[in-house]
């Protein structure tokens, strides 16, 4: 049995989640209205990515919080289009970083992130999407 880190249902009703730190992958699991348990997975996303921990989605884009990758410390945003398609990454950190939340504002423009790194800070990044850069602060109320 695995620990389910990040659960994320979509509005087509695909529920997604992480196939296991060690698979760099994330499962596609489509629900239905018939009584039953999940079977196999419709889709599975090789990330290259690991530690999936927030999601959020447009209605043509689903962006996923990842902790690291085995060859790259760095927190990140992977992009992917509705079929799943891999579009870009976006290095929010310098190091690995698990994100609480992602939550796109200002008409999908920009994503607001909170994240906290290994030494136990709490940072609050802001990512214009459209440059992809990221602006990071320590929450003005403390940690």
């Amino acid at each position: 049995m695995r620990m389910l880190q990040n659960i994320c249902l979509l509005p087509n009703l695909h529920l997604l989640i992480e196939g296991g730190l060690l698979d760099q992958t994330v499962e596609v699991y489509e629900l239905s209205k018939e009584a039953g348990s999940l079977s196999e997975p419709i889709h599975v996303i090789q990330t290259e990515a690991r530690g999936l921990s927030a999601i959020d989605h447009t209605a043509d884009k689903i962006y996923m919080g990842f902790q690291g990758a085995m060859n790259d410390v760095r927190g990140m945003i992977h992009v992917y289009d509705k079929e799943y398609q891999f579009l870009s990454k976006i290095y929010v950190a310098e190091e690995s970083c698990s994100f609480s939340d992602l939550t796109l504002v200002r008409e999908n423009n920009f994503l607001v992130t909170n994240h906290m790194t290994n030494d136990g800070l709490n940072l609050i990044s802001t990512i214009d999407l459209e440059g992809e850069t990221v602006e990071s602060i320590e929450p003005p109320f403390g940690q």
